[in-house]
């Protein structure tokens, strides 16, 4: 009997709660501390009807219901632990989609702290109406990743592997699918997070995605857009971002300036002849006159690039020393058949000459090349070069 009281005077007290759109009762306003309480409280009614009409009230409060829902996340109740933490996510899900539509009409948004990633996109990119918009996209495009961006990293790390992978997959599975501009954008902006390692079988499926994406083609525009312009630097000289060459084809087909940095690592780096000797040439082709001391360090490396065949037939050795010279001549607007290069291809694509079509005929030939540069430099170096003394210590004047 008094169970059935009970639930008379509950029904009463919703269909009054729900009078006026469910906002007031007796002229009461229910968004107070104590009517919310109230309501959380019933989520836990007897009568499933309550429970979900309690459950419906707290969501038309929104915003103003969360503090008292975020308490409630500890309740010893398994059915209110349940409906408070499926109001949470749908009441911070709208927040953070009306927030995203005042971002793109170029208002604040109403609840910044709910935004995935923005503290960290505002620090890197700024505020700037560009920048934010391609800050929409990608919340739009990759939400669980993104808000990934401010949980742990191990999870972080979880979200962007598997997301590499299904791109990846999905542009394999349907050829000529481009990878889209957001998706893309937001796996670049989480691999430049500080202290983010993403492991190395993730990182071949984003360079594979980034290829063919509509991400590549902004960045082949002339007037690439800043932001992800930005993006693409932040993840490509990162030396955890993969391997160096690898970062230096990347950059290079894209004809981004970040290839002069890459480039300058794996020079600084000590990285094998072959590294080197591709490094080196794009520091020529990317770099001005102030990079010859650094190349002209190698002048005197001998490591050997292997044998190679000019189109004759004819055999040509290369070393690091023969690359370093070719790239002494391209800075300063000299003909490398002067040299003694006479097998050389031009490159039109990355690099000004194919690689292997660097080299000498012979020693006598290398030596001679080596001997009219060094002439030529003790001649000439300290005008094209007039600050660095040390560029010049030690050549034949």
């Amino acid at each position: 009997m008094l169970h059935s009281v009970r639930e008379k005077i509950s029904a009463a007290l919703f269909a009054c709660l729900m009078a006026s759109g469910g906002i007031v009762c007796g002229g009461e306003d229910l968004a107070n501390p104590d009517r919310i309480a109230t309501l959380v409280y019933r989520l836990n009614s007897p009568s499933f009807v309550e429970r979900n009409r309690a459950e419906r009230m707290l969501h038309e409060l929104g915003a103003e219901a969360l503090p008292a829902l975020r308490k409630a996340c500890d309740s010893a109740d398994l059915e209110i632990r349940y409906r408070v933490k499926r109001l949470i996510t749908a009441l911070e899900s709208d927040l953070i989609a009306e927030s995203l539509e005042c971002l793109s009409d170029g208002r604040p948004p109403i609840a910044p702290d709910l935004l995935p990633g923005w503290q960290a996109w505002l620090h890197r990119m700024g505020p700037d109406r560009e920048s934010v918009e391609f800050y929409v996209e990608m919340v739009r495009a990759e939400p669980a990743l993104m808000r990934a961006v401010d949980g742990p990293h191990e999870e972080l790390r979880l979200h962007y592997e598997s997301r590499c992978s299904t791109i990846n997959l999905q542009r394999s599975q349907r050829s000529g699918l481009s990878a889209p501009k957001a998706s893309i954008g937001a796996l670049l902006f989480v691999a430049a997070q500080p202290e983010f390692r993403p492991s190395p079988y993730a990182m071949p499926y984003l360079y594979a995605a980034m290829r063919q994406s509509e991400f590549a083609e902004l960045l082949r525009e002339p007037d690439c857009p800043v932001a992800a312009a930005s993006l693409f630097a932040d993840w490509i000289v990162r030396p955890e971002t993969g391997n160096a060459v690898q970062r230096l084809n990347l950059a290079g087909e894209f004809e981004r300036p970040e290839v002069f940095d890459i480039a300058k690592q794996i020079v600084d780096s000590g990285a094998a002849g072959p590294q080197v000797q591709q490094a080196i040439l794009y520091i020529a082709e990317h770099g001005g006159i102030d990079v010859l001391a650094d190349i002209e360090q190698f002048l005197d490396d001998e490591t050997q690039l292997g044998g190679r065949r000019n189109r004759s037939g004819e055999g040509l050795t290369a070393r690091v020393q023969d690359v370093a010279l070719i790239a002494l001549l391209l800075l300063t607007d000299q003909d490398p058949e002067a040299y003694g290069f006479r097998d050389l291809r031009a490159n039109h694509r990355t690099l000004p000459y194919h690689p292997n079509t660097i080299g000498f005929r012979s020693d006598e030939a290398r030596e001679a090349a080596l001997t009219a540069w060094r002439r030529w430099s003790g001649k000439n170096l300290r005008e094209v070069q007039p600050v660095p003394e040390y560029a010049v210590e030690g050549v034949l004047l």
